[in-house]
């Protein structure tokens, strides 16, 4: 929430721990309170999926959502290690249609875990703590125009 405007989490919508049942009426909830909050709809919404593709904190049922997978315009994979970043990019390949614009995480600390993400998975990388800004190129300019009522629409 580094100077974003209006910032919302889950336990604004009296969820504490997200699981399959509630991650996805949650998220439709929280992406509704953001298209109707003022005038202007939000240029950017980052959406944190702390727990990863495989957890229990509901990341499947919100990425099986059509309606929420179909608002995701960009995706940054933080993984530990080359195995990490493969299993990443073919679980968002495979089950949702999805890839990453992005890696970052661990992986980057090592020229193999660089070499690999780069030539094999074909995904450009970020190293939080080397690298000064975040290649934020990769992910911005890839946001498509949406029409008006779009994240509305996803909101419901």
């Amino acid at each position: 929430d580094s100077g974003a405007d209006p910032v919302s989490v889950f336990t604004d919508f009296g969820v504490v721990t997200t699981n399959e049942e509630n991650a996805a009426p949650t998220a439709r909830k929280l992406l509704a309170y953001l298209a109707d909050e003022g005038a202007a709809t939000p240029d950017v919404i980052v959406l944190e999926l702390g727990d990863g593709l495989l957890g229990t904190y509901g990341v499947h049922a919100l990425l099986s959502d059509e309606v929420l997978r179909a608002a995701i315009t960009s995706v940054v994979v933080c993984a530990s290690d080359p195995v990490g970043a493969w299993g990443a990019h073919r679980i968002l390949a495979e089950r949702y249609r999805l890839s990453a614009a992005l890696i970052s995480g661990p992986v980057t600390d090592t020229p193999a875990g660089i070499t690999y993400c780069r030539e094999r998975l074909g995904v450009r990388m970020w190293d939080a703590l080397r690298d000064e800004e975040p290649p934020l190129e990769d992910l911005v300019p890839a946001l498509p125009a949406r029409p008006p009522g779009a994240l509305a629409e996803a909101a419901r």
